[in-house]
């Protein structure tokens, strides 16, 4: 069963559910809407996560607890990022820094408070929604280039593209009784690349007119854009899990095989 919960106000279902069901296994992947502000960050992100962990500390203390993370915990300076490397958000000065710092705060609420648990961080996921629908970030570039439609792209930016496939597939792995590692894991495609290079190879591997991806560039200060290097080394999780890193090509076979 499916529980949808509301952190912004007390939801009797979701204790209701918690006590009815007793899960083995809780993922928890909530994302705060676009645009919210510090406080739903933080209700989503820390809160949410608090509830949960006493919740289920009351109805099911032997659960499995997964928390989907994000590469954006940090500040994107050093890039090839190692699961034991310390993140460092409160460097961040862009658009992202409510969503790292409460991220961040989410991951060490987990590991803290919840021994049996996952930190599984994640990096520009896309791909099919479950209505079938190509994700909004990746189906609307693609609507726009169909359009014909100019789109800048960082040069200076670089990426760890990820399609949900492999999130999904490593996340059934990860909740198999003979999986035994705990703390923190990298799960992203297996490619560094620029957003300009990205889009272009996604113009190629599509049929579109790949002129329409103009080159731009981070500006020199980092306050209004986001960091340009929040890249996942993803070598020690790639050695506990049977699912593929996807490269690129990997990744846009999958998304669009009548393409291949």
């Amino acid at each position: 069963p499916t529980v949808v919960v509301d952190f912004e106000q007390d939801n009797p279902d979701f204790e209701a559910a918690i006590s009815h069901f007793k899960p083995d296994v809780v993922i928890y992947s909530a994302v705060p809407p676009t645009n919210s502000d510090a406080d739903i960050h933080k209700k989503v992100n820390v809160e949410g996560v608090i509830q949960t962990l006493s919740l289920l500390q009351q109805y099911s203390p032997g659960a499995l607890f997964i928390y989907v993370s994000t590469n954006a915990v940090f500040d994107g300076i050093q890039g090839n990022y190692l699961e034991t490397d310390h993140p460092t958000p409160e460097n961040r000065h862009d658009s992202y820094r409510d969503y790292a710092m409460t991220k961040f705060a989410g991951e060490q609420a987990t590991l803290q408070r919840w021994k049996n648990s996952l930190v599984a961080r994640v990096s520009v996921v896309d791909g099919y929604r479950a209505d079938g629908t190509l994700s909004l970030r990746l189906g609307d570039l693609i609507s726009r280039l169909q359009a014909g439609e100019k789109i800048p792209r960082y040069v200076d930016r670089l990426i760890t593209p990820t399609v949900v496939d492999t999130i999904v597939s490593t996340i059934f792995e990860m909740i198999q009784p003979d999986f035994t590692h705990r703390g923190i894991l990298h799960v992203a495609g297996d490619a560094y690349v620029s957003d300009f290079d990205y889009t272009q190879h996604l113009c190629r591997f599509l049929g579109l007119d790949e002129t329409l991806v103009e080159m731009q560039y981070l500006d020199v200060s980092p306050l209004h854009e986001p960091a340009s290097n929040a890249t996942l080394n993803t070598s020690f999780s790639r050695r506990l899990f049977t699912t593929p890193f996807l490269t690129l090509d990997e990744q846009f076979k999958r998304l669009f095989p009548k393409q291949d």
